[in-house]
C-alpha cells in the first residue's frame, strides 16, 4: 500500500543510505504519523472489513468526523485498473467549512438587507392602512348620521305617543275636546311639543351651542330670557297643580348636559317618569299585589271570575257616627286616616289583600290572587290580633290627645268564593262574590250583639294550624238573617302563649274557654238545670261576659216556660 501526501515525500517515506547510495523507503500506512492517513484507512477497514471489498468508488466521512475521504479503484482503461491501485483522497472537513462560513456570512448580510426593505414596506403599508381606516370610519360616521336622521322622525312620533299615553290624553272628551286639551296643556309642554316638531336633527345645533356656553361659563341674554319665561310659566303651572309635592324632577342630571341629550331621549324619559308616577298613584287605589299581577300579565283586564278558597275579613269601628259627630272634620279625618293606614299596613304585612275601604270599614282577604297555601286562615287571624294590639297602642296615643276611645269589631270566614274582575266593560274592579263574603260582614256585626272584638266561624276555627296557634271560645250556634244553615261561632281571644289583659292567670283563661264549652254541651243536650247552675257559677267569675248572660236568659226562659216541641239548640237571628 503506497501512501502519498501533499506535504512531500518525507512525510510518507524515509531515506536510507547504503553503499554510497541513497534510497527512499515508503512507510506502511500504520507507520505514517499523519492522523489523516490513519483515520481514512481505518475508517474504510471498519466499514468494509478489507480494502478488497471496497466498491469501485465512493465517499465517506472518517469515524472521528474530522476528515472527508473519496476513493476509487478499477476504473476501466485507467492506470488504476492496470496496476490494481486504490486511490484515496482525504481532506480535512474544515477546508469545506470555510466555504460554508462564507455562504453563511453572505446569507446574514442578505437577510439584514431584506429585513430593512420589509420594514420600510411595512411602514408604508401601515400609513396606508391608517388612512384607509380613517376613510372607512368617516364613511361610517356619515352612514350612522344618515341612519340617525332616518330613525329620529319615527322616534319622535313614538315619544310623543308615549307622552300622550302616560298623561292619559287619549281619553275622549264629551264636550269641546280640542279646547279642553289646550286648557290643560301647560306652557312648558306646548313649547316642548313645538320644539319636537321643529327639530330636524338628533342633537340640535341650539343644544350644542347652549352646552358650549354653559361649559365656558357664558350665558346669552336670549337663553336668560327664555329661562326666565320658562320659570314664570312653570310657577304659574305649579299654582294650578293639585299638589306641588307631586311634581316630577325631570332635570335629574346636570343642567349643561341636559341640552346635549337628544330631545327624543328626554321625551321618553319624561314619559316614563309620568308613567311611573301614574302607576304609583294607581297602585294606591288597589292592592299592590293585584297591580303587580295585572302589569305582569301583559294583557288587558277583562271581566271574569273563578272559584277560590279564601279567608274573608271585615272590620268596622264601633260607634263610628258618634265619634265623627264629636270631632272637628280635620281632626276626625286625621284620626281615621291614621287608623286605616296602620291597619292596612298590618294586613299587607301578613300577606293579605286590602280590597276596599267602605267609610271606616275595611274588607280584606287572603289566598287570592296569590296562593298562600292551606294556612292562609292562620295568617288572617294573626293579622286580626295584631290589628287589635296596634289599636290598643293608638288608643293610648289618642287618649293623651283627649280623643274618643276607638273600638273595632272584626269578622272572619273561611270559604269558597268567586274571585276576579267584576263590574262593566268600561269600569271594573278586582273583588270577591259569594256567601262567605256576606257571612263575614254579618259576623263583624254580631260582635256588637255578643260584646266581643273578633268572631270567626267553624270552618275558620278548624282550619290548618288554627287550633294549635290560637285560643278560641265557643260563642253560639246561630242562623244569621238571610241564611238557613246553622253557623257555629267562635271568639278569637289570643295567640297561644299570650295571656290577654283581662285574665290574671292561665287557669282563668282555660276556664273561660273550657267552662263555656261545657256549658254549651249541657245546653245542647237539653240538661237545662245543670246548665243554669254552671252558668251562674261562670258568671260569678266573669260577670261582664255578654254571651254567658244571653245564654243564661235563654235557659231560664226554657225552665220557666217549658221546652217547645220543635226546639233545637240553634239561635235564630232576625236582625243583621
Amino acid at each position: 500500500l503506497m501512501v502519498a501526501s501533499s506535504l512531500g515525500i518525507s512525510h510518507v517515506a524515509k531515506t536510507i543510505d547504503s553503499d554510497d547510495s541513497t534510497a527512499q523507503v515508503r512507510y506502511h500506512w500504520t507507520q505514517v504519523s499523519d492522523t489523516m492517513v490513519q483515520s481514512s484507512i481505518r475508517t474504510l477497514l471498519h466499514l468494509y472489513g478489507s480494502l478488497e471489498n471496497l466498491p469501485a468508488n465512493g465517499t465517506e466521512t472518517s469515524d472521528d468526523g474530522r476528515f472527508l475521504l473519496t476513493f476509487s479503484q478499477g476504473e476501466a482503461a485507467s492506470f488504476q485498473a492496470t496496476q490494481h491501485w486504490l486511490v484515496v483522497v482525504t481532506c480535512p472537513v474544515k477546508s469545506f467549512m470555510e466555504l460554508s462560513w462564507k455562504q453563511q456570512t453572505w446569507a446574514a448580510a442578505r437577510s439584514s438587507e431584506v429585513h430593512d426593505e420589509l420594514q420600510k414596506s411595512l411602514a408604508s403599508q401601515e400609513v396606508l392602512t391608517i388612512w384607509t381606516c380613517a376613510g372607512f370610519a368617516f364613511l361610517g360616521v356619515v352612514i350612522m348620521a344618515c341612519i340617525g336622521l332616518a330613525v329620529t322622525q319615527p322616534l319622535k312620533k313614538i315619544s310623543l305617543d308615549m307622552l300622550s299615553l302616560a298623561k292619559l290624553e287619549f281619553l275622549p272628551d264629551r264636550h269641546d275636546r280640542h279646547d279642553r286639551h289646550d286648557r290643560h296643556l301647560t306652557g312648558s309642554m306646548r313649547r316642548s311639543i313645538v320644539n319636537r316638531r321643529n327639530s330636524i336633527s338628533f342633537i340640535s345645533l341650539a343644544g350644542i351651542s347652549r352646552l358650549m356656553s354653559n361649559l365656558v361659563g357664558n350665558k346669552s341674554m336670549g337663553s336668560d330670557s327664555e329661562r326666565s319665561e320658562d320659570s314664570s310659566e312653570d310657577s304659574s303651572d305649579s299654582q294650578n297643580s293639585d299638589s306641588d309635592d307631586q311634581e316630577l324632577d325631570l332635570e335629574s342630571s346636570g343642567r349643561c348636559w341636559n341640552h346635549a341629550i337628544p330631545r327624543e331621549v328626554v321625551n321618553m324619559r319624561e314619559s316614563f317618569l309620568y308613567m311611573v308616577t301614574g302607576l304609583k298613584s294607581f297602585a294606591r287605589y288597589m292592592d299592590p299585589e293585584i297591580m303587580r299581577i295585572l302589569v305582569k300579565s301583559r294583557r288587558q283586564a277583562q271581566l271574569g271570575m273563578g272559584k277560590a278558597q279564601v279567608t274573608v275579613f271585615f272590620s268596622d269601628i264601633a260607634n263610628f257616627t258618634t265619634i265623627a259627630e264629636s270631632l272637628e272634620p280635620e281632626t276626625f279625618m286625621s284620626m281615621l286616616s291614621e287608623y286605616l293606614d296602620e291597619m292596612s299596613k298590618i294586613i299587607m304585612a301578613k300577606r293579605g289583600v286590602v280590597g276596599e275601604f267602605i267609610g271606616d270599614a275595611i274588607m280584606a282577604w287572603w289566598n287570592v290572587p296569590i296562593d298562600l297555601g292551606q294556612e292562609h286562615t292562620a295568617m288572617a287571624l294573626d293579622a286580626a290580633l295584631c290589628q287589635q294590639l296596634r289599636l290598643q297602642e293608638l288608643r293610648d296615643v289618642w287618649e293623651a290627645k283627649s280623643l274618643p276611645e276607638v273600638r273595632v269589631r272584626m269578622g272572619l270566614v273561611r270559604g269558597t268564593v268567586l274571585a276576579g274582575n267584576i263590574g262593566s266593560s268600561q269600569r271594573m274592579k278586582y273583588g270577591l262574590v259569594g256567601d262567605s263574603v256576606n257571612l263575614a260582614s254579618r259576623l263583624e256585626g254580631l260582635c256588637k250583639y255578643y260584646g266581643v272584638s273578633v268572631i270567626i266561624e267553624q270552618e275558620a276555627a278548624f282550619a290548618p294550624a288554627v287550633q294549635n296557634r290560637f285560643h278560641l271560645r265557643v260563642l253560639d250556634l246561630v242562623t244569621v238573617k238571610g241564611r238557613t244553615h246553622a253557623t257555629e261561632l267562635y271568639q278569637l281571644l289570643a295567640e297561644k302563649g299570650d295571656l290577654p289583659d283581662e285574665f290574671d292567670a292561665e287557669e282563668d283563661l282555660q276556664y273561660f274557654i273550657g267552662g263555656f264549652a261545657e256549658i254549651h254541651r249541657l245546653y245542647r243536650s237539653k240538661n237545662f238545670g245543670a246548665c243554669a247552675e254552671a252558668l251562674k257559677q261562670y258568671r260569678r267569675q266573669f260577670p261582664q261576659d255578654t254571651p254567658s248572660k244571653m245564654l243564661l236568659r235563654r235557659v231560664e226562659t226554657l225552665l220557666n216556660e217549658g221546652l217547645p216541641a220543635d226546639w233545637d239548640a240553634v239561635h235564630r237571628l232576625t236582625e243583621k
